[in-house]
């Protein structure tokens, strides 16, 4: 396995960025726009209907909030599910390597989603059952020093413990199989836990550097965020078209820049040059 370079999977992003940034950003815009729509197409009744018997019909109004209640279930499944096919778009775009068309990595993209959507549901409930399992024998700590007449103090740091273990646990599982996704869309997978096999074999012995480039990478967007909504902000005040502008521009580049992080780590682990199936032979 290569050894995995921050400078290498930064540059990679933003090669990509460069390239394929424009076809990203408009495919972003599309999957939005397809969240939005079925969304409204899901609620336009209820919300036709709350406002024209809110004080006509209420019990009218009751009955069809009731009914709405499967529609919600359906509503998150398939908002999930598209904003999932928005990043395997994007994977596909950037590592086809010119051999895909936009139209054809939309097809890829909103296909390959929803057993991306299973797999990432098995992955969160692993996690969610083992902070469980962590947080009871913290809690247990944390009780016993309560019951023991401990300081307050102990508790807090308990709890300080547990938070930053948990942190860090997700982001180390962030970085062994965040780049499940862009090996997916790089060989055009359908087969999310073949893929998560292969990038946890992808990332070994690059977790340490792969977590930092994470944190640094996520933290930057965030800093990033806060000092261009500042200068929005400032914008907005004299020219509130002009900063609507700004804002759509702001999110959909770091949108796009968030997406390119899991193909930047896999492009740098994987090599330009190689062949993606002989990664893993």
């Amino acid at each position: 396995m290569r050894k995995f370079e921050i400078s290498t999977a930064a540059s990679s992003c933003f090669t990509m960025l460069k390239q394929h940034g424009l076809k990203i950003a408009l495919a972003q815009i599309l999957i939005l726009a397809a969240i939005f729509g079925f969304i409204l197409f899901l609620f336009l009744d209820v919300v036709l209907l709350f406002s024209v018997t809110m004080f006509e019909n209420p019990e009218m109004l009751v009955d069809e909030l009731g009914s709405t209640i499967s529609n919600i279930a359906v509503g998150i499944i398939v908002a999930l599910a598209l904003m999932i096919a928005g990043y395997f778009i994007g994977w596909r775009i950037a590592l086809s390597r010119e051999q895909e068309t936009f139209i054809g990595a939309i097809g890829y993209g909103i296909i390959a989603s929803f057993p991306a959507l299973l797999a990432l549901i098995a992955v969160y409930l692993a996690l969610i059952v083992t902070l469980f399992a962590f947080g009871l024998i913290f809690g247990r700590v944390g009780g016993s020093n309560l019951l023991m007449g401990t300081d307050a103090s102990g508790v807090s740091t308990t709890i300080i413990l547990f938070s930053i273990g948990a942190f860090i646990s997700t982001l180390f599982l962030l970085a062994r199989l965040g780049t499940a996704g862009p090996i997916m869309a790089a060989k055009r997978s359908y087969n999310p836990f073949r893929a998560l096999a292969d990038s946890w074999r992808l990332t070994q012995n690059n977790s340490l550097m792969i977590m930092l480039f994470l944190f640094l990478a996520f933290g930057g967007f965030s800093l990033l965020q806060l000092a261009l909504g500042y200068i929005i902000g400032l914008v907005a005040m004299a020219s509130t078209a002009f900063g609507f502008i700004l804002f759509i521009t702001n999110f959909l580049a770091l949108l796009t820049l968030y997406v390119l992080v899991p193909a930047g780590i896999f492009d740098a682990l994987n090599g330009k040059s190689v062949d993606v199936d002989s990664v893993f032979d």
